[in-house]
């Protein structure tokens, strides 16, 4: 998940001179230097140890007060909401033109579209044969293309954002993110039910991170002029944030589900701020975010082979499951990412990657790009 961007253009454009730190400068000068590749790489991480963690049915089954289901239940305004953000950001980097909008489309079903279907179905034909908590009868299957599944349904939500908030944008010549953002923002906190269809109702509340992520980009200016009290308003906002989450959690005994629209626009949104502005950049989160999406499509199936085997063992330790469902989660995709990448068939329809007439051996560019997620 690499950004192939200009980036002599968006210094032009945005300037960094007058921040007083450049490496906290970065995410307005040099995106290929900025912290994007880390927020991914930390949201990709939280996905796989939340399904580790599981739900009833699903991975340990860890319920409240356990440690690991506090931790998972808490940054749950953080994980999708994250992502989210991310491609809204990146979406922003080459928003499409009304000409464009159809090859724009076509792009996004492959790049998405197509593995996503494949990995799903994938997940749901194993866990068929295995009687895993995810399974479903065979005659359901199609279902799969239309409603949610698993965690599939994020393609789904995000694939309706491009198309539907990127018609609007390209409608109104990619200026109206402030009023797109207010209208979505209305939305999320309405109470409004949407169409389970293509996860629309996830869609409606991933919305409001995607346009802060657009809006990141188109007044990255503002920000640089304003990024000390924006800091200010985003710790103020996660302080109050955990002293909601602490009042509810003292008096449910778990982590409240009330206003979670609200609680996740708090969070998620001073997080991936804070982050942008402050976590340092690595070189070496480059070449990992690539493997980012691959994780994605695959971790369920590192993580759930490694619960199978370790309890065929006997081997019932949360904190051994734990550790190495985590980094199954991890390698498993990767083994496969890099396995897929030696035929360009295989690199296209599993991995969403475009390759012509580039020999197998060569190195693959990322799985994503900035017209990706």
């Amino acid at each position: 998940m690499h950004l192939l961007i200009d980036t002599r253009r968006i210094a032009d454009v945005v300037g960094t001179k007058r921040m007083p730190n450049a490496k906290r400068a970065t995410f307005f000068s040099d995106v290929e230097n900025s912290s994007i590749e880390e927020i991914r790489l930390i949201a990709t991480t939280l996905l796989v140890a939340y399904h580790v963690i599981g739900q009833p049915g699903t991975g340990l089954q860890l319920a409240s007060p356990h440690p690991l289901r506090i931790f998972a239940d808490l940054l749950g305004d953080f994980r999708m909401p994250a992502f989210a953000f991310i491609a809204g950001f990146i979406y922003a980097l080459r928003p499409p033109t009304m000409p464009g909008f159809r090859a724009f489309t076509i792009g996004k079903l492959r790049r998405l579209a197509i593995p996503g279907l494949i990995a799903a179905l994938t997940f749901a034909i194993i866990c068929n044969l295995f009687h895993l908590g995810s399974a479903m009868p065979v005659k359901d299957l199609w279902k799969i293309l239309f409603y949610p599944y698993v965690h599939y349904w994020f393609l789904q939500a995000i694939l309706a954002l491009f198309l539907i908030i990127g018609l609007a944008d390209t409608v109104t010549h990619h200026k109206a993110e402030i009023p797109l953002l207010g209208i979505a923002i209305l939305l999320s906190l309405s109470g409004l039910t949407a169409p389970t269809f293509f996860s629309l109702q996830f869609a409606l509340h991933l919305a409001p991170f995607f346009l802060i992520g657009m809006c990141f980009y188109r007044r990255s200016r503002w920000i640089e002029q304003h990024y000390k009290p924006i800091t200010l308003i985003a710790i103020t906002l996660i302080a109050l944030w955990i002293a909601w989450t602490v009042a509810d959690y003292s008096a449910l005994g778990a982590i409240g589900s009330s206003h979670r629209p609200l609680r996740a626009l708090m969070f998620g949104t001073s997080m991936c701020t804070l982050l942008l502005f402050y976590l340092p950049h690595h070189p070496l989160s480059r070449m990992l975010g690539r493997y980012s999406f691959t994780v994605y499509l695959y971790h369920v199936l590192g993580t759930a082979g490694m619960r199978m085997v370790l309890h065929k063992l006997g081997i019932e330790s949360v904190s051994i499951n734990f550790i190495f469902g985590v980094t199954a989660g991890l390698l498993f995709p990767i083994a496969i990412h890099l396995a897929a990448s030696r035929s360009p068939m295989a690199a296209q329809y599993l991995l969403g990657i475009k390759r012509k007439n580039i020999p197998a051996a060569v190195v693959l560019r990322p799985a994503m790009s900035s017209s990706d997620v």
